[in-house]
């Protein structure tokens, strides 16, 4: 008797540990990553980068805009135009930048804590305060973009 249950407690444990790699889940190497900041938050998935705002000012109805960043092209691009951007808070210019159909920065010579950032496809932008766009760039600069295209 306690040699069948060695033999059936050694089966079982050879068949869990042989049946084991087939049912268990595949992990994910993609890097993640996330930005926070009032209303606006952007999640790196690792093929991806999805951005959006939620006006913090509205609680009861949806006031929201989002655009995401599917090529490394277009991160690096946005992380040279947000550095541009910069340059021009203070300057009474107004300047526009759009790239990819993706997003779109705004400087406009009326406010000059921050610059708007958007979409292409909506008319609309939300206000990002130069603290945040300073910490938005260096996020981006320090993820590994090599699973984008």
């Amino acid at each position: 008797m306690k040699q069948l249950n060695l033999k059936l407690i050694t089966f079982t444990l050879l068949f869990g540990m042989l049946i084991n790699p087939i049912f268990s889940q595949e992990i994910d190497e993609k890097p993640r990553s996330e930005f926070k900041t009032p209303g606006f938050q952007c999640e790196y998935k690792g093929d991806y980068i999805f951005c959006w705002y939620q006006n913090p000012d509205y609680t009861t109805i949806i006031d929201n805009l989002y655009f995401s960043l599917r090529n490394r092209e277009t991160v690096e691009n946005l992380i040279k135009d947000l550095e541009s951007s910069l340059t021009y808070l203070g300057t009474n210019q107004t300047v526009r930048y759009t790239k990819n159909k993706s997003y779109k920065i705004l400087v406009y010579d009326f406010w000059k804590k921050g610059i708007y950032i958007g979409n292409q496809k909506d008319d609309k932008e939300f206000r990002l305060y130069k603290k945040y766009i300073i910490k938005y760039i260096d996020w981006l600069k320090s993820l590994d973009l090599k699973h984008l295209k």
